[in-house]
C-alpha cells in the first residue's frame, strides 16, 4: 500500500496536510553530511529542531509523525543514562 508523507514543520501545513489524507508528517532534523550528499542537485535541505517536533505533535491526530535525525556521532547530546558512542581513533 503507498503511504504518502509530507516534508513540514508548521503545524498549520501538517493539518493541512493530515486533512488531505497524508499518512506521515515527516521531520527531517538530519544535517551531518547532507551538504556533501546533496551538493550540486537541486534539493530541500531542512534545518527542522527538536522544538518544531513539539510544536506538530498536538495537531497531528491521523497523520503518524516521522522524524529523521542525525546518526550518533561524538558531539551528540546523550540521555542521562550515562551512554556514550564509542570513540573511534
Amino acid at each position: 500500500m503507498l503511504k504518502l508523507f509530507y516534508i513540514t514543520k508548521n503545524p498549520a501545513v501538517a493539518r493541512i496536510a493530515q486533512a488531505a489524507g497524508v499518512d506521515r508528517i515527516f521531520v527531517d532534523m538530519e544535517y551531518i553530511g547532507k551538504a556533501q550528499r546533496q551538493g550540486g542537485m537541486d534539493t530541500v535541505q531542512n534545518h527542522h529542531t527538536v522544538e518544531d517536533v513539539a510544536r506538530l505533535r498536538p495537531v497531528l491526530d491521523q497523520a503518524e509523525l516521522l522524524v529523521r535525525v542525525n546518526p550518533v556521532h561524538p558531539g551528540s547530546k546523550m540521555r542521562s543514562t550515562g551512554w556514550s558512542p564509542p570513540v573511534r581513533m
